[in-house]
Parts: C-alpha cells; structure tokens; sequence
C-alpha cells in the first residue's frame, strides 16, 4: 500500500496536481453516491407485489401461469434489490429488480424439461 501512495504522490508532484485527503464528511457524501439512496417522503421502494407484477409484464404472462418459487429482497453493492424465481410454460426464470426504480436489471433462465 505505501508503494502505491509513494508512486502516485511522486506522479503527482511531477505532474502539478495537488493531493488532499477527504474529510470524513465528504468522505461519507461520495460513498453515499455511490449506493441507492434510502428511500424519502417522495421516493419508496417497490412493493413485492409491484415487483411480481413488473416480472409478470415483462414476460407477458398472468398470475394464473405462473408459480413464484421464491421471492426475496436482498443488498448487493448498496443497492436493494428483489430477486424474484418464477416458472412458467417448461420454464424457470430468476430475475432482479431494482428495489428503487423498478427496473429490471439481470435475467437468468434454464429450461425446465421435467414432466410434471
């Protein structure tokens, strides 16, 4: 660790630019950027239900087609998300919503050959 704190002070010298250490409370700001925000008064997260139905509209099917294997809110990088695994028609889908938004953000799907 301290080499690279020597190297990039010595590029810095010889380049101009100046270094400076973060105060805590800025320090604080830029991690906060860089997750979800927490909810507000004007911002909420999705319910369960909204993100079962998002997943339904995505791949345009209705509750009566669709087993919910399993459903569950989960923190990845700071970011609150619903993992959501559903079968439907021979198939099994996993796919994640982002808490905040709404927006689908990751599919994964393997077909479901068994015969039931």
């Amino acid at each position: 660790m301290k080499r690279i704190f020597i190297a990039f002070s010595v590029v810095a010298m010889m380049t101009g630019c100046t270094t400076q250490s973060r105060s805590k409370e800025a320090s604080m700001k830029h991690n906060q950027s860089l997750t979800s925000p927490a909810p507000t008064a004007e911002t909420s997260f999705i319910s369960v239900n909204e993100a079962k139905q998002i997943a339904l509209n995505y791949f345009d099917q209705n509750e009566q087609n669709v087993v919910f294997d399993d459903v569950k809110t989960v923190l990845d990088d700071g970011r609150t998300l619903i993992e959501i695994e559903m079968s439907f028609n021979q198939r099994k889908v996993e796919i994640e919503i982002d808490a905040l938004t709404g927006a689908v953000l990751d599919i994964d799907e393997e077909k479901d050959y068994s015969n039931k």
